[in-house]
């Protein structure tokens, strides 16, 4: 409305003062105004307008069709100086048009480049405070532990090679098989409580019963004086947190892998009744399979759910960002089953495809109650990503369980089929 009263307001000031004033500048100006519009069809009409304007008002003086009004008059040029006058003025005006439509364009090329570097920078802090977390999981990696040299049920630990909030991982040896594992030794403070540790046991020995390619094999678990332990395979190569910090985003062939690969160790879990509660990028572990690429391992199960009934977030606010991969009904204390664990694995694939966590806040309070109450941005908002996948995610997203996915093959079926779109 205020840019038409503008036009009109030139228009009227071309008439009153005379075409070959000085008063079709103005006309000029409101046509620059009206080219940096968003609407492309307005802009073009409004040069349009102008031009013909000018030569209406012209035709119509110089043809005596009408008396000119003007202050200015034209009958004292000559035929060729009014000629010469009006190309002059509608060449500005054509000029006008061209200068507004180069604006608009530098100023949304340079909006792009800001949004970009303003995404680019949110995600150097999602990669920044992950590499804080590294930090502190890495206290004393690589060197003896506390228990270095302890045999822990058929297994002698030797130096640390993992640190967290629920313990330390030990690089260890078989007693009598020299064959190396990974053992998790529970942190002392957590040895308290005698029904935790005989829960951790019990679902550490359920977890070894689960037969997958796409879950760590579980050799042992038990109880001794220093504490319940869980031994394991032990695995070359790097977790998908450490990954992302490195590489910062998974292209789509490689999402899609994972999504397949961790989905089936999920379902592997659901059939025998196991939710592990603590899908997140740091319980995804990458080795590399001479002649198959990338496979994918998740961590800790039954770890995860035995301490869930102790402190989940106490414990989870000690790995950074645990909150984030939470299903809405595991933020609120509800009961969960195996959806919650799909829930985290589309968290953790919306963290490796856009760069960012999809809930945020201030403290895991705020995060917890984003994850109840609140959408993650879109992806394709997050990046250069298909709109089909903001769809998937929608779903995977969704607040009750029996809207999202159901599957780890229904997930990842999904995903495909938003990928190949």
């Amino acid at each position: 409305m205020a840019r038409a009263t503008a036009f009109s307001a030139a228009c009227a000031a071309t008439v009153f003062f005379g075409v070959f004033s000085a008063a079709p500048i103005a006309m000029v100006i409101a046509v620059v105004v009206f080219a940096q519009s968003r609407n492309v069809r307005l802009a073009q009409v409004t040069y349009a307008a102008a031009a013909t304007t000018l030569l209406a008002i012209t035709f119509l003086d110089a043809f005596g069709i009408v008396p000119d009004p003007g202050l200015i008059k034209a009958e004292a040029l000559s035929s060729s100086e009014r000629i010469a006058g009006q190309v002059l003025v509608q060449l500005l005006i054509l000029a006008g048009y061209f200068l507004g439509r180069f604006a608009r364009k530098s100023a949304g090329e340079a909006l792009a480049k800001t949004q970009e570097a303003m995404r680019e920078l949110a995600r150097r802090d999602v990669i920044a405070m992950e590499a804080r977390d590294e930090v502190r999981r890495a206290l004393n990696i690589g060197g003896a532990g506390r228990l270095s040299g302890t045999v822990f049920g058929s297994f002698r630990l030797a130096e640390v090679i993992g640190h967290g909030g629920m313990g330390e991982v030990y690089k260890a040896q078989h007693v009598t098989l020299d064959t190396p594992a990974a053992v998790k030794v529970i942190h002392p403070h957590l040895c308290n409580d005698e029904q935790l540790v005989q829960r951790f046991v019990r679902e550490a020995k359920l977890s070894a019963s689960l037969d997958s390619p796409h879950i760590v094999r579980v050799l042992d678990a038990g109880m001794v004086t220093a504490g319940p332990f869980i031994a394991m395979e032990l695995l070359e190569g790097q977790d998908l947190a450490l990954h992302l910090q490195r590489q910062s985003l998974l292209g789509l062939p490689a999402l899609l892998e994972l999504a397949t690969q961790v989905g089936e160790g999920l379902d592997a879990a659901a059939e025998a009744d196991i939710v592990h509660r603590d899908i997140k990028p740091q319980n995804i572990f990458l080795t590399a399979q001479q002649g198959q690429g990338l496979s994918c391992k998740i961590l800790d199960f039954g770890v995860a759910r035995a301490m869930s009934g102790h402190a989940t977030l106490t414990v989870g606010e000690a790995v950074m960002g645990t909150p984030a991969y939470m299903a809405p009904e595991q933020a609120v204390g509800k009961p969960v089953d195996h959806r919650a664990d799909l829930h985290a694995l589309v968290a953790v694939l919306y963290r490796a495809c856009t760069g960012f966590v999809p809930f945020t806040g201030d403290n895991s309070q705020a995060i917890l109650y984003s994850v109840v109450h609140k959408m993650p941005t879109p992806p394709s908002k997050r990046g250069n990503l298909p709109l089909s996948l903001d769809a998937f995610f929608r779903k995977g997203f969704a607040k009750a369980p029996k809207d999202r996915y159901q599957s780890g093959k229904e997930l990842w079926q999904a995903l495909e089929r938003a990928i190949s779109v």
